[in-house]
């Protein structure tokens, strides 16, 4: 037996410093995500908003000038940036001059309280339609792989018909 004939391949070269395979350099999935949405204005804009209201949503105990269901009695449809003197509070803390930055409803709630908290609620309805429509479609979609032929066929002509209602 001859041992010589017999040789392995040379193992691979070790990566350069840096990462870098073959000239090119590396570069993580999340790094390429953010070089393209600085690319994207439009993009970046609806990012920055959704971020925002993120925020907002977070943080609205704190940024609400009143609650969202106090009543002012005597302010009712105020205009934006109006101070209002409340003669009659129903609460201690209602008393004197309260300060109503985008106005008050005919109910005599704050129209800026009422917004943010309103957006925690828009923002969870959306999470959790996108997750529902995620979830559906993930499974619809994995069916359909596996199975392929008139079970793919009759699930994407199920699929199409729920896309044809708005």
């Amino acid at each position: 037996m001859n041992n010589s004939a017999a040789t392995l391949p040379p193992p691979p070269a070790p990566p350069l410093s840096g990462g870098v395979y073959g000239g090119a350099k590396a570069e993580s999935p999340w790094l390429l995500l953010l070089r393209q949405l600085a690319r994207n204005r439009v993009a970046l804009a609806g990012f920055i908003f959704i971020v925002f209201l993120g925020v907002v949503v977070t943080i609205a105990d704190r940024l609400a000038p009143h609650g969202y269901d106090e009543i002012f009695r005597g302010a009712e449809q105020q205009p934006p940036w109006s101070t209002v003197e409340i003669e009659y509070p129903e609460d201690e803390s209602q008393a004197g001059k309260q300060f109503f930055p985008l106005g008050t409803d005919a109910n005599a709630r704050d129209t800026l309280s009422r917004i943010v908290y309103g957006a925690r609620v828009s923002l969870a309805v959306g999470v959790v339609a996108t997750i529902i429509g995620v979830l559906v479609g993930v499974g619809v979609g994995l069916l359909s792989g596996y199975y392929g032929g008139w079970i793919d066929a009759l699930l994407m002509r199920i699929t199409d018909t729920v896309f044809a209602f708005p």
